[in-house]
């Protein structure tokens, strides 16, 4: 059922009192789904808030349905051609007016305590960049699948304020929430030539412009996995994350700092590793060099992971163990 909220159809239409929160989202042919998540924000216990949903010209009912809402909270923005989640994003941030800002995809959901929870962990930490965890659930199914913080370190298990070293080394990929003082300070906005992973940069960018980020180990973003997703699709396309490490790597502070730049050069190495070696080692297999020296000229650390890779995987082999390549372990 529909109990409020409204497109304003106007990027010019401000709310006459600046909220605290502005939750930005991009709509693309989620007509099934951007109800759902409106609700959600609808449902915020924290109330001071706006809605900004960008649509990127879908061709199904998502305008409409976002339409029916009637709050002034709510604004609706359009794009008269498909521009990619991160245009979205930017034009979003261009017109948000909240203190704090954070993002919502449009087929994913808030827990009703999410804005008021970040807003108060992150006074107490003291910090302008807050994280929460992911709530993952099957898309098709809707079959939990667990809480989600990261593939590469443990969850806090109370309120934690991570230096840029540490956010680095646990690869943070999940939805921010921070002051829009960082945007305005640094002039960051969503790389919108990089379609894989340019969330992830825009939240290491920030992650450094804000000293470092406070984690809320708390499931408050109920976050859908698609089986078709962009990410999934992508995954092992080596241009895209080169480009990611290729913008950190020149970032003033990691030119500067020899420890930030030994934690993200590690990074780059285990999410290129991730990518580049099943495709090398398969290339190998079916004898197709011209493949093989693609991945290489890429990433040519890729032969050093083969040598070491090989006892292990020859052991497993002898044993009869699976040696199917997980790869979503490596998000």
């Amino acid at each position: 059922m529909v109990r409020g909220g409204a497109a304003a159809a106007h990027p010019l239409r401000y709310p006459l009192i600046m909220p605290l929160v502005s939750v930005i989202t991009t709509a693309y042919n989620a007509e099934r789904s951007i109800g759902q998540a409106i609700e959600t924000v609808l449902q915020q216990t924290h109330t001071d808030w706006e809605l900004i949903v960008v649509d990127d010209a879908s061709t199904d009912a998502t305008v409409s349905v976002v339409q029916k809402y009637t709050d002034p909270r709510i604004r609706l923005l359009q794009h008269t051609r498909n521009l990619g989640p991160a245009a979205g994003r930017n034009r979003a941030l261009e017109v948000a007016q909240g203190d704090w800002i954070t993002v919502l995809d449009a087929d994913d959901e808030y827990e009703p305590t999410r804005l008021e929870r970040l807003l108060r962990t992150a006074e107490m930490l003291n910090v302008a960049l807050i994280y929460d965890v992911y709530r993952q659930i099957d898309a098709d199914t809707g079959e939990p699948l667990g809480v989600f913080f990261s593939a590469h370190a443990p969850t806090p298990t109370e309120p934690t304020r991570l230096t840029p070293i540490e956010a680095i080394r646990a690869h943070l990929a999940l939805k921010p929430f921070f002051r829009r003082d960082l945007l305005v300070q640094s002039g960051l906005r969503y790389r919108e030539d990089i379609t894989l992973g340019e969330d992830y940069l825009f939240q290491t960018l920030l992650t450094l412009e804000a000293g470092g980020c406070g984690v809320l180990p708390e499931p408050l973003y109920r976050y859908r996995m698609h089986r078709g997703s962009t990410y999934r699709r992508h995954f092992f396309d080596l241009s895209q994350p080169l480009r990611v490490y290729q913008t950190l790597f020149s970032h003033p502070q990691v030119r500067a700092d020899a420890l930030l730049r030994r934690a993200l050069v590690e990074d780059y190495r285990r999410i290129m590793w991730a990518r580049a070696y099943p495709q090398f080692a398969d290339a190998l297999k079916r004898r197709d060099w011209r493949k093989a020296w693609s991945v290489y000229r890429v990433y040519p650390r890729v032969i050093i992971h083969l040598i070491q890779s090989l006892p292990v995987a020859l052991w497993r082999r002898l044993r009869g163990e699976n040696t199917h390549y997980d790869w979503e372990a490596f998000r």
